[in-house]
């Protein structure tokens, strides 16, 4: 029968550890034998109180005969007099049925001297709950939509904070304030950043998509309070964007098809990408012109073929977009889903610069669409 043990060294006479200075109680009970490769258990924290060793774990049900084979874990909490004098006392926090949810890896936040805040996830939800210098819960279980990292949360002031990433570039804070545990906050530092554009002010054309833009890291700023909604797109930044909105995809091929785009461009990967998927084929076979403007009428192009070129059903309300041009289908379905109104009730412009503004515009209207962040 193996056993979760708590222990602490005792220094013998030579200043050396060994096993003859280590005194060990018993927490949990796990089936099995020493080896065993699974036990169903795993700890997350280790705190002192005053008076106690706490220890913060997950387990399946280990009465259970059949419990290597359950996935579903519930928290508990594993309290010892630092004496090691009186037995432990072990209580479940949680009660989830087998197949129902499944606890993760709990953190365990020490706020005070006897106090402590235990927090834990399910399906992309955080709960979390206060403990006593017992390791007793003294209130409900609240919970708010996020997740845990791999390192422990830290406290500063009165708050627990920590942060994770999603999406392997995302970075997210989320805070609890100690004080009421009621009060948490969770945000990703990139959507507050449009507050901070003097070129950006609400109620522009562009307030909103610039802030889903810059939220969903598909563009940021320029530097200097600026996103300069009014600056030119280039043909790089147009592909970057969209490949940022679908998920920065692996490209089908490394292969590099033009002879302006360099290895160690930023845009590389996602002109190859826009390639491989037909949004683009370049200005000629060998060339991509990656600064050169990116003009209206390509953007919308690029948004229709990217939504698999989908066949309008009227016919084109401007009068600079002929029924022959390249862009004819494209510009028909960007004003038919609202993509776009043109420059004026007859003009579309399809050879005029899509500016940062614009182009922002464009995709946060077609999110849904083309099934981009929302």
């Amino acid at each position: 029968m193996r056993k979760m043990n708590n222990g602490k060294f005792i220094n013998n006479d030579s200043g050396w550890y060994d096993d003859s200075g280590i005194s060990y109680v018993n927490l949990l009970t796990i089936p099995g034998e020493t080896g065993d490769n699974y036990t169903g258990v795993s700890v997350g924290g280790l705190e002192q109180s005053d008076s106690r060793y706490i220890v913060a774990g997950n387990s399946v049900n280990l009465n259970d005969s059949n419990y290597e084979n359950l996935k579903t874990r519930n928290i508990f909490v594993s309290t010892v007099a630092k004496d090691l004098g009186t037995e432990p006392v072990t209580t479940y926090i949680t009660n989830y049925a087998e197949g129902d949810t499944s606890a993760s890896t709990p953190q365990l936040v020490k706020t005070g001297s006897n106090s402590f805040v235990l927090l834990w996830t399910t399906d992309g939800v955080v709960h979390y709950t206060a403990l006593d210098g017992n390791g007793k819960q003294t209130g409900r279980i609240y919970q708010m939509n996020g997740a845990l990292s791999d390192c422990k949360p830290i406290v500063r002031g009165n708050e627990i904070i920590w942060y994770t990433w999603k999406d392997g570039y995302k970075i997210y804070f989320y805070s609890i304030n100690i004080d009421d545990l009621s009060k948490h906050l969770v945000y990703h530092p990139a959507s507050m950043r449009n507050a901070a554009f003097a070129d950006v002010k609400n109620p522009s054309y562009c307030y909103d998509s610039v802030s889903w833009a810059v939220k969903n890291d598909i563009t940021q700023g320029k530097g200097a309070n600026r996103f300069d909604p009014e600056g030119i797109t280039t043909r790089a930044q147009a592909v970057t964007f969209l490949w940022r909105a679908a998920g920065s995809p692996d490209p089908y091929t490394y292969s590099n098809y033009y002879d302006d785009v360099s290895l160690d461009a930023y845009y590389f990967c996602p002109v190859m990408w826009a390639s491989d998927i037909g949004i683009t084929q370049g200005t000629s076979a060998t060339t991509f012109s990656p600064e050169a403007p990116v003009t209206r009428g390509q953007i919308a192009t690029f948004l229709w073929r990217y939504a698999s070129q989908p066949a309008p059903a009227g016919s084109s309300p401007f009068v600079d977009v002929s029924a022959g041009s390249y862009c004819n289908d494209a510009v028909i379905w960007a004003y038919e889903n609202g993509i776009t109104s043109g420059t004026d009730d007859t003009h579309f412009g399809p050879g005029s610069t899509c500016t940062r503004g614009q182009i922002v515009t464009f995709m946060n209207r077609a999110k849904t669409l083309l099934d981009f962040p929302q």
